[in-house]
């Protein structure tokens, strides 16, 4: 679900019991930063 006025992006991963949150992105900062590292 995306939010209009959320410029971050969450990398996550979900298991049984617990949620992994393994990075936030910041849509503003660095553009293609994370386009190289994905």
């Amino acid at each position: 679900m995306a939010l209009r006025r959320f410029p971050y992006s969450l990398l996550y991963r979900i298991e049984t019991d617990r949620i992994y949150v393994l990075a936030v992105m910041h849509h503003r900062r660095r553009p293609g930063y994370w386009t190289d590292r994905a």
